[in-house]
């Protein structure tokens, strides 16, 4: 997985940009949003450590043991600078500084999305539309700039989309979360 990695070049991402942030004037709300699910300190950008990007990426893998139905045990390995740890999810979060209480964040498993998220009242309350289609909902339909913006924002770091013309099911439910301060274990 290394070798298959180390071939492949790491883009700098382009969000946040703190400038662009700052020239639209939404540089407050972003940062105020981004503290509710504890991501402002992973958005940092860092540099010069490519290298650890390739050996955590290529030996990260997560685990579940679903025998718990009551409390999961959730379990994170990787190796950095070649020691291997493994620890739970939980510990994993708070050594990243993330939010790591709260529902945990499953595309697939809608079960755990909290009773008082509504996809289709939401998105009419960000959009003003009253048609909501998880395929076809445009992000240029978001009235406000700070949401258009973290919709992006989540695209190209945490989902690491190229294509983000299209709001994502869960990237909505992302952006709830956000106003909402709603904790989601990321």
């Amino acid at each position: 997985m290394y070798k298959s990695l180390i071939s492949r070049t790491i883009f700098r991402c382009r969000y946040p940009d703190v400038n662009a942030m700052d020239r639209l004037g939404i540089e407050e709300d972003v940062i105020r949003l981004l503290k509710n699910l504890g991501l402002v300190e992973m958005l940092k950008p860092m540099r010069g450590f490519e290298n650890l990007t390739y050996e955590f990426l290529s030996f990260i893998s997560f685990t579940t043991d679903r025998s718990k139905t009551d409390n999961p045990d959730y379990r994170v390995a990787f190796r950095l600078l070649n020691v291997d740890y493994e620890m739970s999810l939980e510990a994993f979060c708070s050594e990243l500084s993330l939010a790591n209480a709260g529902y945990i964040h499953d595309s697939w498993d809608q079960t755990l999305r909290p009773v008082d998220y509504d996809p289709v009242a939401f998105w009419k309350s960000i959009t003003g539309s009253n048609q909501y289609n998880s395929r076809s909902n445009k992000i240029s339909n978001i009235h406000n700039s700070v949401l258009r913006y973290l919709q992006r924002v989540m695209a190209c770091t945490i989902w690491s989309r190229k294509e983000v013309g299209m709001m994502r099911t869960d990237e909505l439910f992302m952006l709830w979360a956000l106003l909402y301060n709603h904790p989601v274990n990321i």
